[in-house]
């Protein structure tokens, strides 16, 4: 997961791990976006999702969520929650 308000780094990170790690990377731009995707019930609704995939095959339907198994997270996000106050959350959570 990439946790970034900035629409042109999210996009950037996210398509550079997905095409050199081959890793299937889901961009959120607000915490409380990454706290619902970290918790497993994220829905994708808006434009302040984007999912990257490098696969000529992939279909977006085909994607269900996942707890994430990594979170690169801005620590200066806008909005109600920073990065700071989302890792502490995240943390203390089993």
């Amino acid at each position: 997961v990439v946790v970034e308000d900035e629409d042109y780094l999210r996009n950037a990170i996210g398509k550079y791990v997905s095409k050199e790690g081959g890793y299937h990377v889901t961009g959120v731009a607000d915490a409380r976006s990454a706290f619902l995707l970290c918790r497993g019930i994220f829905k994708p609704t808006s434009n302040r999702y984007t999912s990257f995939k490098f696969d000529p095959n992939y279909n977006e339907t085909d994607y269900s969520v996942e707890r994430p198994n990594c979170i690169v997270l801005d620590v200066r996000l806008g909005g109600e929650m920073d990065g700071i106050e989302l890792l502490n959350i995240i943390r203390s959570e089993p």
